[in-house]
């Protein structure tokens, strides 16, 4: 329940909230730029842990959950010393099932909003899928437990490093990223193909990739949105990609169980793959046509 409430404030709202806040300013241009930092900063929490959760990890988990309880205390205390925004438009007569039903008509209809919507959920989706399937690769790859948060850790600096660099490619044609997903998924097919200590880098690589990507989509997605219903068709995003890393979380479960872990993870990378090469094939038809 507490991950849900994570989930449904941080996804589509914070995005939301940040694109506004530099629209105001006249500065939405900037967007790629502050949340590629936004996700280093996460990126720097989840190496300083995994950091530290290296040599404390020989004592169990109990010290690293009571660490993390701790961590999210002083988020809320963050959170809580943020400035509070002021007011620049009334709602009006507002309803929340005919917002909703703005919202999810405009996610429908609106000028490449369904197509940006689907691509950014999808490889969404398929990374927070295999993501919390990070260690376990570790492990069948023959990494002791200090070792695998030192994987972590280098997971997250890589993708702090790539978010905060992408930014710079905000120009590169939508093709472009298309390919790179698909360059993506290549790199955990690798990995999961060669399963080895070494296959570890290829992880680096994958996340790599898939922050620039992501940065890019959601900025061009951030883009294509109405200021009166961002939230709720972002929001909106953030659903489809929650049901859909439900479902490939439990069909990664059921494969691995039926086959291996290995077997998993080189579906996975089939899986971006595919996303990048259809979405690819369905924008180059439309361009086309």
């Amino acid at each position: 329940m507490l991950w849900g409430f994570k989930s449904a404030t941080f996804n589509g709202c914070f995005e939301a909230l940040v694109y506004d806040e530099l629209k105001a300013v006249g500065r939405e241009t900037e967007y790629a730029r502050v949340m590629g930092r936004t996700q280093a900063a996460r990126a720097a929490g989840l190496l300083g842990a995994s950091l530290i959760a290296a040599p404390v990890a020989i004592y169990g988990y109990t010290p690293l959950l009571l660490a993390s309880c701790a961590a999210s205390v002083l988020a809320v205390a963050a959170a809580m010393s943020l400035p509070k925004a002021p007011r620049v438009a009334s709602a009006g007569g507002w309803s929340y099932f005919g917002h909703l039903k703005q919202g999810a008509v405009e996610a429908a209809s609106l000028p490449d909003v369904p197509h940006r919507l689907l691509f950014l959920a999808s490889i969404q989706a398929v990374l927070l899928a295999t993501a919390d399937y990070w260690a376990l690769f570790g492990r069948e790859v023959g990494l002791t437990k200090p070792q695998i948060a030192l994987m972590m850790a280098a997971l997250g600096a890589i993708g702090g490093v790539a978010a905060t660099l992408a930014h710079r490619m905000r120009h590169l044609p939508a093709g472009a990223l298309y390919l790179m997903v698909v360059a993506t998924g290549g790199c955990l097919l690798a990995a999961a193909a060669s399963f080895q200590v070494w296959s570890v880098g290829l992880l680096v690589a994958f996340v790599g990739l898939y922050w620039l990507v992501d940065v890019n989509a959601d900025a061009r997605f951030q883009h294509a949105l109405r200021p009166e219903t961002r939230a709720t068709v972002a929001s909106m995003k953030g659903f489809v990609m929650q049901a859909a890393t439900a479902v490939l979380m439990l069909a990664f479960g059921v494969l691995a169980s039926a086959a291996s872990y290995q077997a998993a993870f080189l579906a996975s990378g089939l899986l971006m793959m595919a996303v990048g090469a259809g979405f690819g094939t369905v924008a180059w038809a439309r361009a086309r046509g």
